[in-house]
């Protein structure tokens, strides 16, 4: 019965994601994959889960993230390392690309792990970032009606807070990125076919906030922050 489950599983994948192997969960990896540049030579993956998004990605991969029963299942998929998304064990500039994917409504210091995802970075190294999107209409629903949201079970599943586009760029811009482009996943609760066609159209409103920023140079932060205090 298991095997029949996922085939069915795998058929109507592969029917609603063009590359289903990159995002084998949710929409939000297919958002993340319309972001990702098209070279790079080492990638980290914060947050990385049990590897599946991972697997399809080019380069040199290294997944980070503090369960270590799904580590476990990452190591046929990348290089693992069991450590907190605010505090990385990497040398600085050794990565062209960080993917952020649905990490940073758990953590209770976003700004440090961003501020760690910019120090990893090589110059110009870029950062794929995708959370949920707190001005989202069902998230909207949600949040009226809290008592109804099944409870999470483990500790580093609880979202510690909830973010819109606004904010995440000005958190990205004060860590010292810009972003390039934007992206969405879903507007729900449409089916598929037409939420992602209703999300590109209404980014606003879309399931998920999807960026990729780029790793600004430090003369250019340290301008940035002059021209702020002097305005």
């Amino acid at each position: 019965m298991k095997r029949l489950r996922k085939w069915i599983e795998d058929r109507i994948r592969s029917r609603l994601f063009p590359y289903a192997s990159l995002f084998p969960y949710f929409p939000h990896h297919y958002a993340a994959y319309k972001l990702l540049p098209t070279r790079c030579s080492r990638v980290l993956d914060v947050g990385c889960g049990d590897g599946r998004w991972i697997t399809g990605l080019p380069g040199e991969k290294v997944g980070l993230d503090v369960d270590k029963h799904e580590l476990a299942r990452a190591k046929s998929a990348c290089d693992v390392v069991l450590a907190s998304a605010q505090h990385f064990p990497f040398r600085s500039e050794v990565f062209d690309l960080v993917t952020f994917l649905e990490v940073i409504e758990h953590l209770d210091n976003p700004a440090q792990a961003l501020g760690e995802v910019n120090r990893v970075l090589k110059e110009q190294g870029r950062l794929v970032l995708t959370t949920p999107n707190l001005h989202e209409p069902v998230q909207i629903l949600f949040n009226l009606f809290p008592s109804k949201i099944k409870p999470r079970t483990k500790p580093f599943e609880i979202h510690r807070g909830g973010w819109d586009f606004l904010t995440m760029r000005d958190l990205l811009l004060y860590k010292g990125f810009r972003i390039e482009k934007r992206g969405a996943s879903v507007l729900r609760p449409f089916p598929w076919s037409v939420g992602k066609i209703f999300a590109n159209i209404f980014p606003a409103l879309s399931y998920h906030i999807a960026v990729r920023a780029r790793k600004e140079p430090s003369k250019n932060l340290e301008a940035s922050h002059v021209i702020g205090c002097g305005g």
